[in-house]
């Protein structure tokens, strides 16, 4: 895990077809948080996802852990 515009950054998501960062939020957190994960996903701000794209961010279900990052499907 590492901090990066002052977001423990502990999890990661895998993108799949017709994934958005929009539709990635609301995943992850039930709402609309595209603008922090495009902040902490600097590779992602200036290009569409594809298939594949990792998506960091901070896990809603460990806020606060940072000792290991797990994958969206690990986490939840």
């Amino acid at each position: 895990p590492y901090t990066k515009n002052g977001v423990l950054v502990n999890a990661i998501y895998i993108s799949r077809p017709g994934d958005t960062l929009e539709s990635i939020s609301q995943k992850i957190y039930g709402m609309d948080r595209s603008d922090e994960l495009r902040s902490v996903n600097g590779h992602l701000a200036r290009r569409d996802l594809v298939v594949g794209d990792k998506v960091y961010y901070n896990s809603p279900q460990r806020p606060n852990d940072n000792s290991q990052i797990l994958t969206f499907y690990e986490d939840m």
